[in-house]
């Protein structure tokens, strides 16, 4: 209650005229009560009730509509059963309120059967007819062409030897022949480092004889005869010196051991391989040796240069076996200063030639 009250109050005593009055607070609305309420069901909304003062009937809120609750359907009872070619529906009611509710169902599969069939090819497309059991719809199917599967034949690899081939191409599945193929060109030779197989000599041309690391073919190359020691080219043999004077034929000799007191000069000699004529003594080859006192000069000896046994002052015996001496190629200014008893052998045959050559000096 919201309205103040008024208390009065009169004295005790009796003929006293004595009153007062007091002022009351309102005590307000304590005892509620709610009107007008509704329970929701399937069928209608409910609503929450009025709020009411008990002790002076004053409306002290107004309430507010509730939703209806949702059916409690049932599993529902097939109305009309579905079929390929048409909705079916089911009905369904509310265990509370009783009231139905229809739905339509979709339409059933066809139960096809395949009736005709063709395969596709690699390049043809096939195709598959079904017709349905029930309500006898037919539907075509396009099978689509599968394409060649390509593989290759008569593939060769090509070597050292013979050519090769890429192969030619065929559908696995219909053999047909879709591509040529090309011939490959041989393969370079797979040289190893190669192996003298003969040596050349100053004779004769050597061979090195390379192999195919691949194919084991193998190609000879010719190796260039030796090139002969060139002319002034030195040996020292026997304590003795040689100069080449004809490039692998040929050699003078030009220097010996002052301490030999018996020379032979050879025929010939032996250096790297090459057997040289000893041909000529070169000019102060014996020069000043005072221990010489016997020479023998080899047969192969074309030439005696002047001096060549110059102050030889003990050399008693000479004896020469070749018989190519000329008085353009010897004379007895080679043994100038020699021991005054020198005496030259020679051959027979050449004596009176040789006599004059070596005129003044003793031939025997």
């Amino acid at each position: 209650m919201y309205n103040n009250g008024r208390k009065k109050y009169c004295c005790a005593y009796t003929n006293c005229p004595y009153k007062k009055t007091e002022s009351l607070k309102a005590t307000g609305h304590k005892n509620k009560e709610t009107r007008n309420y509704k329970k929701p069901t399937c069928k209608y909304e409910g609503y929450t009730g009025d709020t009411y003062c008990k002790d002076c009937g004053t409306l002290l809120s107004s309430g507010k509509p509730t939703k209806k609750f949702d059916h409690d359907w049932n599993s529902g009872t097939v109305t009309k059963k579905a079929t390929c070619k048409e909705e079916g529906s089911v009905t369904y009611t509310c265990e509370n309120c009783g009231e139905t509710e229809t739905v339509s169902t979709k339409k059933t599969k066809h139960d096809y059967r395949e009736e005709q069939h063709k395969n596709a090819t690699c390049t043809e497309n096939g195709y598959s007819i079904s017709v349905c059991q029930v309500c006898n719809d037919k539907k075509k199917e396009e099978i689509v062409a599968k394409g060649h599967s390509k593989g290759i034949r008569n593939k060769t690899t090509a070597t050292c030897k013979a050519e090769g081939y890429t192969g030619d191409t065929y559908c696995r599945t219909c053999k047909t022949l879709l591509e040529e193929g090309k011939i490959l060109p041989k393969l370079e030779h797979q040289w190893n480092d190669g192996t003298v197989t003969k040596r050349a000599t100053y004779e004769t041309a050597g061979e090195l004889t390379y192999r195919c690391r691949k194919c084991a073919a193998k190609r000879i190359i010719s190796i260039e005869k030796l090139a002969y020691p060139k002319v002034g080219t030195s040996y020292t043999i026997s304590g003795n010196e040689y100069k080449v004077s004809k490039p692998g034929a040929e050699v003078i000799l030009v220097k010996t051991s002052k301490t030999t007191k018996n020379v032979t000069v050879p025929a010939q000699i032996y250096a790297q391989g090459i057997t040289y004529k000893v041909t000529s003594i070169g000019a102060k080859a014996f020069n000043n040796n005072k221990n010489l006192t016997k020479v023998t000069i080899g047969t192969n000896i074309v030439e005696i240069n002047s001096n060549a046994f110059f102050n030889c002052k003990n050399l008693k015996t000479v004896t020469i076996k070749s018989v190519y001496l000329t008085r353009k190629t010897a004379n007895k200014k080679a043994f100038k200063n020699a021991h005054k008893k020198l005496v030259i052998r020679v051959p027979k045959k050449v004596k009176k030639i040789y006599k004059k050559i070596f005129k003044g000096l003793k031939v025997k």
